[in-house]
């Protein structure tokens, strides 16, 4: 729950959902990383490298190849006054070098960076100082992965530096910049790693490459010290060697249906993160009460429906320290509208009109506020307004806004948390995110007439935009390393995954149970059902690695407390989380969560606003999320009309389901027919439907993550059969008719579902859509909601507008069709009901249920014989008249 381009073309990462991509997506690494700081007195050149990133042919390892030399640098000093004859905006306060992959700092200031490779970008932002004062590691403690030969944990650095005219920061993070020097008390515990082995598949090639990374790579189990030196400074860090792929018997049982047949089950496994030891209990009650209530409150349906397709496992592994690390920094200051221990920058909004821009939208715009900023509200209005910045609008402004965004600083960045599988809250900025577009001319000045320049500001923003990320829960890279974690791919090679992978049932050393989450290419019943409860009290929550793990924390705090420990500050300032040291326990709020999250391990896309603006090219390969780009009408999408084609919308033809079984073996041919086997305990329903002359229809399980739209050839779908003879005691039933293929038929496997269709009182067939929507939706060719203002964002549910001699049901949100607003954007992104669990999972009474849509989609790819209970205790329909 994540995470380029103006509001109005947005193409939004929603927070608790990252974007699922290919299996080959090719990612840009920057190192040392994207918030880069030089010294003019102490410190030189900066070794700069530019890496591709993509998964190797293995599909366990990425392939890190230096592309340095064959990149483009474009700078931009945002900074600068617009036009200024002797410091504009184009001015460079450094020299790139990509032959020798350096930067050299020439002059005290900051520079925003493109890094262009291709069709792909990364942007850094780079300060530069007179003088570093002092340094010190950025955690307490560290725990790092043993490895044969990737080094994993990359403890941070950070350093106080001289005050000058510019107001760059005084604190800043020059963790693998090399400046320290780095050693292992034991080097038969772990190294220390300043290369990265460059390799390329497809030349098999490989080159070593020094970017004083400084990442720790594990040798044997144990623990070690980190020592570090510069300045004539040193310091010292704990570290200790984890062996994450070894075999495991601490898995337990929470609750199960058929352990001995866990391969045939959909499985659940909680893992315990940011958990100190003597927490080990509380985490044990807090899984009970979340899968009791999960599988038992109705608001949670349908895994009551489904619950004996379940088995649920837990595994605990004790963290040195509770909650997480805070990617983001948080402000120490504090004014009226915003208090001390926000991230930086806060996104919800400060104010009681909605219309106004939250802080969030506002940096976007405008950039982060620099040190000691005294400018009144009217002089930084002026001088945004002369800075042809993307999409920035004055009306949206105030002055309680700008007196938070003056405050939007911090003097220290927050200390790492040592916990057991390094997962972060929120985003670093030098951890920025990837960009895809074609490379940018230079304007050749700071001239509003260039028309080469307003591309550059706003691409070059882009590093001050978070996207909604502050809340996002994943991988901390500085745990991960690329060479086995790309953010949004199916990696397998990566801590976490080792350590899932490795897991036996306690007492049962056979059962490698395992291996059922770990994606192999293959199709699991088990893929994405695994819960990280997070020990935290700070909001958040991510479905992660392609949609194979939900992490979700306990709290819903936006504010982070934190002490500055240290009395010499002038050369050491450490700032460190205080989380309290237990947390109240809200059971309800945490299976909300988990049920929700749980949605995006069954393809369901995030259906909540955050920014306001168009997607019309918004991820769509979720089954219950369309883009206007995809379903438009005509050949060429209109966005002025912004007319929608029904016919193309993935869950239009979602059906109403009468009756349902599962077929509970392979399917045979006999005497020219279609013999299926279901349980017998149902076949005397099958008699009935018989006699009543119903047409069956068979389909394939569900054999892949997207379901929408579904397989109807002959192999997968099989339409209007007769029902011939019948065995009650074997639970066999021939199918035939003339709808039949010719021989030799195709094998319907075990899971495969035969099922009636729901018919009106004319025979004709019935959808999830009901006609009349149907029909109004041809006919108007817009979205169905009635509050049309996409200037606004959203929270509650939406009605639809009335239809013409249709009553909706007493609940009119729960109304199927196509409703505009979802993952994350207000316009040109559509899901199937007004209120559904994707788009608020704490909802108030029934407004925290999945939608009919979700609800089917669940139930067809877990069980799909309860349709038909599902569609008779579930789908929305109006009180009849009296």
């Amino acid at each position: 729950m994540c995470l380029s381009g103006c509001l109005e073309r947005l193409t939004f990462e929603p927070l608790l959902y990252l974007l699922q991509a290919s299996a080959l997506v090719t990612e840009l690494l920057i190192y040392p990383h994207c918030d880069l700081h030089l010294s003019l007195n102490n410190a030189g050149p900066l070794p700069f490298r530019v890496f591709t990133q993509t998964l190797s042919a293995d599909g366990v390892n990425h392939d890190l190849v230096d592309v340095t030399a064959n990149s483009d640098f474009q700078l931009f000093a945002p900074y600068n006054v617009p036009g200024d004859a002797t410091h504009d905006r184009l001015e460079e306060f450094v020299t790139i070098d990509p032959a020798a992959a350096t930067i050299t700092p020439d002059a005290v200031g900051i520079n925003l960076m493109i890094v262009q490779r291709g069709p792909r970008y990364k942007l850094v932002r780079i300060q530069v100082h007179d003088d570093i004062l002092g340094w010190w590691f950025g955690n307490s403690s560290i725990t790092t992965a043993l490895h044969a030969s990737v080094a994993h944990s990359q403890p941070s650095i950070y350093a106080r530096f001289s005050d000058d005219s510019t107001r760059t920061d005084l604190v800043g993070d020059i963790t693998g910049h090399g400046y320290v020097n780095l050693t292992s008390s034991s080097e038969s515990i772990f190294t220390v790693s300043n290369e990265t082995i460059s390799t390329n598949t497809q030349t098999n090639t490989q080159t070593t490459v020094v970017t004083n990374q400084g990442r720790l790579l594990g040798v044997s189990e144990g623990p070690a010290t980190l020592n570090g030196s510069f300045l004539g400074i040193s310091d010292s860090l704990d570290v200790k060697v984890e062996d994450y792929a070894k075999s495991r018997n601490n898995m337990t049982v929470v609750r199960a249906t058929d352990i001995d047949k866990f391969t045939e089950k959909h499985n659940i496994l909680f893992l315990a993160e940011g958990y100190r030891s003597s927490e080990e209990g509380r985490f044990i009650q807090e899984v009970e009460d979340t899968v009791d209530e999960l599988f038992s409150k109705p608001r949670h349906e349908p895994f009551n429906l489904l619950e004996g397709s379940f088995n649920v496992f837990r595994s605990f592994q004790a963290s040195n320290h509770n909650a997480v690390t805070c990617g983001f920094r948080v402000n120490d200051e504090e004014t009226f509208k915003l208090k001390k221990g926000r991230a930086i920058p806060y996104s919800r909004s400060i104010t009681i009109n909605s219309i106004k821009y939250t802080l969030e939208e506002l940096v976007a715009r405008v950039g982060l506020p620099l040190r000691n900023e005294t400018r009144s509200t009217s002089e930084l209005k002026t001088l945004w307004a002369s800075q042809s910045l993307n999409n920035y609008d004055s009306n949206l402004v105030t002055s309680g806004l700008i007196n938070a965004w003056k405050k939007s600083t911090s003097l220290g960045i927050l200390e790492a948390r040592d916990t057991y599988h390094g997962l972060h809250l929120g985003a670093r900025w030098a951890d920025r995110s990837r960009g895809a577009g074609s490379a940018l001319t230079m304007p050749t000045s700071d001239a509003v007439s260039d028309a080469n320049l307003p591309p550059l500001i706003a691409r070059t923003y882009e590093w001050f935009n978070p996207r909604g990320t502050n809340r996002s829960l994943t991988p901390d890279p500085r745990r991960h390393p690329p060479e086995l974690f790309q953010s949004n791919t199916e990696s397998v090679g990566h801590s976490i995954m080792r350590y899932i992978n490795g897991l036996h049932l306690a007492g049962h050393a056979n059962q490698h149970i395992g291996p059922e989450w770990v994606p192999d290419g293959s199709f699991k019943k088990s893929r994405g059902l695994i819960v990280m409860l997070v020990n935290d009290g700070l909001l958040g929550g991510t479905n992660i690695n392609d949609g194979t793990i939900t992490a979700n924390t306990l709290g819903v705090g936006v504010t982070a407390g934190f002490e500055y420990p240290n009395t010499n500050t002038a050369i050491k300032t450490v700032m460190r989380r205080t989380p309290p040291n237990e947390l109240p326990m809200d059971i309800d709020r945490i299976v909300n969560v988990v049920a929700h999250e749980f949605g995006h391990s069954f393809n369901l896309g995030d259906e909540y606003e955050e920014q306001r603006g168009d997607a019309p090219d918004a991820y769509d390969e979720f089954d219950n999320i369309a883009n206007f780009n995809h379903i438009a009408l005509g050949a060429t999408p209109n966005t002025t009309t912004r007319h929608i084609d029904i016919e193309k919308v993935g869950w239009r033809d979602i059906w109403r389901i009468e009756k349902s079984s599962k077929i509970i073996k392979a399917s045979e041919t006999s005497n020219g027919k279609l013999k299926v086997s279901i349980d017998p305990r149902q076949i005397s329903s099958w008699s009935a439907a018989k006699e009543q002359n119903k047409e069956v229809y068979v389909r394939h399980p569900v054999d892949s993550v997207i379901q929408l739209p579904q397989p109807s050839d002959d192999a997968h779908f099989l339409i209007g059969l007769t029902i011939g003879t019948i065995d009650e005691n074997n639970g066999t039933i021939l199918l035939g008719g003339p709808e039949l293929p010719p021989l030799p038929l195709p094998v319907f496997p075990k899971g495969s579902v035969i099922f009636i269709p729901k018919r009106d009182e004319e025979g004709k067939q019935v959808f999830a859509m009901e006609k009349k929507v149907r029909e109004s939706l041809v006919t108007t060719r817009l979205p169905m909601n009635k509050d049309t203002d996409r200037a606004k964002v959203k929270s509650g549910p939406d009605h639809p507008d009335s239809i013409s001699d249709f009553k909706p049901p007493c609940d009119s949100a729960k109304l199927i069709g196509v409703y505009e607003g979802a993952f994350a954007g207000t316009g040109m992104v559509y899901r199937p009901a007004g209120t559904c669990k994707m788009r608020t999972s704490g909802g108030i009474d029934e407004n925290g249920e999945y939608c009919f849509v979700c609800k089917w989609l669940i139930v067809n790819r877990v069980d799909p014989s309860w349709h038909d209970h599902l569609d008779r205790l579930f789908y929305p329909t109006a009180k009849k008249n009296d």
